[in-house]
């Protein structure tokens, strides 16, 4: 292995430098050399360089033929030998001067393989900066992307949220229509019976002022006041405004449960229950009028979920199946088991939804109802929040009979 060169070295030796005797001859060569022209010539013999310095034998004063010894383009040096005549000289210069044509030819070659790698290093190492510096780039571009993605993400969850309350706000504006309905025949009835009443206070009144004034016969006076049925319809007002108050307590406690923007989080759930609430509420609904069937199967397993936004998912579900239907038709809502959890199908008898439409319906703003009847998130809604809860939802529907969607959700 050639010595390792330093970099400084290197850098003063190009390789088409004029190199003199002794940088061609390193001091093996010399001596083995000096022994060679020795044996030659058959006595002492002494080399010198273009500059005059002895490079190969005896410094000191002696007298023998002195030949050049030819270089590239002027003399390399001088060969002189004692005793020996001066064609044997001339013979062994041409022999060195070949001697140092291989030389010179060899040197060229090793400096130009040395200046070759020198300058593929200076590449490499070009390179390597280069490298480094992209990779600093990359490493600063990547934590700044990731700022960005986690700045996305949030602005997404964000936007999600807000459908998600701009959906159910839009479905408690449907109900509220239906709502304020239901609630003013309760409170038309209870208001016409409170005026009953209040005639059958008057009348309890006047038959009091007729006892406290010393009426003769008090049976007589309450056989004209009429207060045995005064009695028997006052219970049957009463009791009709009670029921009246019930309704529309349980109206308004249905409401209040489904009109929650934020659940109060994850519990089980017994989809069953959240059906049949579900469904009270769909009733309310303004629109075509549709009778609901249940097919709700006993004892299904619970389901981890928050109830406010699973039940608004099937809300979405059964306000598209009523607004489906015909007056007078029927939508039906089925819960079952599946395999690992609870399968619901929400069906109806409409028109169903063209082939074309189909593969688009939960696409986020796509509705083919007229400006300003739907938002076209309800579905994009409902499957975002079955699938929240490591669900699926698929859609099954013909032109003329009817579209059903299931939801299979996993127990748990």
């Amino acid at each position: 292995m050639e010595p390792e060169v330093p970099e400084a070295a290197l850098a003063d030796r190009p390789f088409d430098r004029d190199a003199g005797l002794a940088d061609l001859l390193a001091a093996p060569e010399r001596e083995r050399l000096h022994r060679a022209l020795a044996a030659l010539l058959v006595g002492r013999v002494r080399v010198r360089d273009a500059r005059g310095e002895v490079v190969l034998g005896d410094p000191g004063a002696w007298d023998g033929p002195q030949v050049p010894v030819a270089g590239e383009l002027e003399p390399a040096g001088t060969l002189q030998a004692e005793g020996a005549s001066p064609e044997a000289v001339a013979a062994a210069a041409d022999l060195m001067a070949q001697v140092v044509a291989a030389a010179r030819r060899y040197h060229m070659t090793a400096d130009l393989h040395v200046d070759t790698v020198r300058e593929d290093y200076r590449v490499l190492e070009a390179k390597h900066r280069a490298l480094a510096a992209a990779e600093a780039r990359e490493r600063e571009l990547i934590a700044t992307l990731e700022a960005r993605v986690e700045a996305q993400v949030a602005t997404i969850q964000s936007a999600h949220r807000q459908l998600y309350q701009a959906e159910k706000l839009a479905s408690v504006g449907q109900l509220a229509a239906g709502v304020a309905h239901e609630i003013n025949n309760p409170i038309g009835f209870i208001r016409s019976n409170l005026r009953s009443a209040q005639d059958y206070a008057g009348a309890l009144g006047s038959f009091a002022a007729v006892l406290h004034g010393g009426a003769a016969d008090p049976l007589e006076a309450w056989r004209r006041a009429d207060l045995d049925f005064l009695a028997t319809d006052l219970a049957a007002v009463l009791s009709e405004c009670l029921e009246g108050a019930d309704r529309i307590a349980a109206i308004v406690a249905d409401l209040k449960g489904f009109s929650r923007l934020d659940g109060e989080g994850e519990e089980p759930t017994d989809v069953g229950e959240l059906l049949e609430r579900v469904g009270k509420l769909g009733t309310l609904a303004p629109g075509r009028r549709v009778a609901l069937e249940y097919d709700l199967a006993p004892g299904l397993p619970a389901v981890t979920c928050d109830p406010a936004r699973l039940g608004q998912a099937f809300l979405n579900l059964l306000t598209n199946a009523c607004q489906a239907s015909e007056d007078g038709g029927r939508v039906r809502l089925a819960a079952g088991p599946a395999e690992g959890g609870v399968r619901v199908t929400v069906s109806d008898a409409g028109p169903g939804i063209p082939a074309d439409v189909l593969p688009r319906v939960f696409e986020p703003f796509f509705t083919t109802r007229p400006v300003g009847q739907g938002t076209g998130l309800g579905l994009t809604v409902c499957r975002d929040t079955v699938s929240a809860y490591g669900g699926r939802i698929e859609v099954d529907s013909q032109p003329g009979r009817g579209t059903t969607f299931r939801v299979f959700l996993p127990a748990g």
